[in-house]
């Protein structure tokens, strides 16, 4: 990037890879980002953690900066909005460039994660990080609190040792009544606490959309699931054009 090891101030947190490998953190450096377009300019001042690691760019933002800028971020249209001092600022990519940049540096994807330093850890060790894709995930163990209801179940991990399973599964069972099993379970909330609404202008003349008509097994289902929601008092019968 160009800077002095000098502007660089200590960082104690390593990061740490899909792969498992720890990656030290050289230091932190705050630099200005600036996003500008047609005279909308913001410039934020942004706490970046420096690795010496290959990687087709030059910086990540994270998670944590994305929502203190109240990012809104699409990856399938490469596109970033967020908000300027003269409205909305627009960022995007081109996709073409995007994938070549990629495909020319790794197949496979490893990205980084802040964690805990631990004092106990041994040094990791001095190598490159090579792209590595993340192993398939474990399948989970389906558990039934009730044997009354043989149909209500719950997924917990099969990686747990047996006291942790038995633990797990006895909080479950003496938490049986917290959990919703079907729409009926949802009803009796009160309107104070949630109630969702249309923003409708009454003065504008109300509008009867053409009929569109859809293919026999989404309708079927379809039909099924407005059935559901009126035996559970969730929605209920209306005559509106």
């Amino acid at each position: 990037m160009q800077f002095p090891d000098t502007v660089l101030d200590e960082a104690r947190n390593p990061l740490c890879g899909f792969g498992g490998k720890r990656v030290d953190i050289l230091g932190k450096v705050k630099l200005l980002v600036s996003l500008c377009y047609v005279g909308n300019l913001r410039t934020e001042r942004i706490t970046f953690n420096v690795v010496e690691l290959e990687y087709p760019y030059n910086a990540i933002l994270g998670r944590g900066t994305l929502n203190a800028l109240e990012d809104a971020t699409h990856s399938a249209y490469l596109c970033m909005k967020t908000p300027g001092p003269r409205g909305v600022l627009s960022v995007f990519e081109s996709q073409d460039n995007t994938r070549r940049v990629e495909n020319n540096f790794f197949q496979g994807y490893q990205t980084v994660t802040n964690i805990e330093a631990d004092e106990g850890h041994a040094e990791p060790e001095k190598e490159k990080i090579v792209a590595e894709k993340a192993g398939p995930a474990e399948q989970p163990k389906q558990v039934v609190l009730d044997e009354d209801f043989p149909d209500q179940k719950v997924l917990i991990g099969t990686q747990l040792e047996e006291t942790e399973q038995a633990n797990l599964v006895d909080f479950l069972k003496k938490n049986n009544d917290v959990f919703a099993w079907s729409a009926k379970d949802l009803c009796g909330v009160s309107r104070s606490i949630i109630e969702h609404a249309l923003n409708i202008d009454p003065t504008v003349k109300p509008k009867k959309q053409k009929q569109r008509k859809m293919s026999k097994d989404r309708a079927e289902g379809a039909k099924a699931e407005v059935n559901r929601l009126l035996e559970a008092s969730v929605i209920r019968p209306i005559k509106d054009p």
